[in-house]
């Protein structure tokens, strides 16, 4: 568990990360350091010629740990990412994507709030949201 994690989760359970498998390390941790703003937690080898690379949100516990998909014989497929993030202004955060060269869609409204699909360098869509204002 990440130093000084809360335990309110049932249980005191929270989840840490979430696994990628990457095709490039460096490639992965560059975008998701640079236009997407998260920071660089952990890069460390961890058995011979393997890095553990871990990202998070500022502030935030839970990250996404970039593995080399040649060092687990996975092959990355892309497709949809498996899981979401969330924004306070879309629209600034489509603006800055576009001018970052990242792939991205228009922002659509689906009542519940706007969303927006961003696609990472290894190819998984990923779905960022700004939920609709309370009533």
């Amino acid at each position: 568990m990440t130093e000084g994690a809360g335990t309110s989760a049932a249980g005191g359970l929270l989840i840490n990360d979430v696994v990628r498998y990457v095709l490039d390390q460096d490639r992965s941790l560059a975008f998701w350091t640079g236009p997407m703003g998260f920071q660089l937690r952990r890069d460390a080898e961890v058995a011979a010629g393997r890095r553990w690379v871990e990202v998070c949100p500022p502030g935030r516990e839970t990250g996404i740990v970039l593995l080399r998909a040649a060092d687990y014989g996975v092959d990355p497929h892309g497709g949809e990412a498996g899981f979401t993030m969330v924004v306070a202004d879309l629209r600034e955060f489509h603006a800055r994507m576009v001018a970052a060269g990242v792939a991205v869609t228009e922002p659509a409204d689906e009542g519940g709030g706007r969303y927006l699909t961003l696609t990472c360098p290894d190819g998984f869509q990923h779905v960022v949201s700004q939920p609709a204002p309370s009533a």
